[in-house]
């Protein structure tokens, strides 16, 4: 079912993609290149070929928020477990290297 959902995310964002490809350059906002920074590391290659082409803050909004509830171990819960863990080890390695 997962991996259903994940197949279904690529191809609605790899057609919308293709429906909306303009050559208008968006300035770049510091939380979607930072949350990029750090999340290129888990994502899969077709994720980060979708994000990059990605054409206005809305819609990087929606990737974030599917990105999210696709790697939710427990889609029921308020808590994502995956996303929480993530951003602790990103903290705890942010710490150490500061250190």
């Amino acid at each position: 079912m997962k991996r259903f959902n994940k197949v279904l995310l690529l191809v609605i964002l790899f057609v919308w993609i293709a429906a909306c490809r303009t050559s208008v350059n968006i300035q770049q906002d510091p939380f979607y290149e930072s949350f990029f920074e750090k999340t290129s590391l888990i994502m899969t290659k077709e994720e980060i070929e979708i994000y990059e082409h990605i054409p206005d803050k809305e819609s990087k909004e929606e990737f974030i928020q599917e990105f999210w509830r696709i790697k939710n171990p427990g889609p029921g819960t308020e808590e994502n477990e995956n996303k929480i863990e993530f951003e602790r080890r990103v903290e705890y390695a942010n710490r150490s290297r500061n250190d």
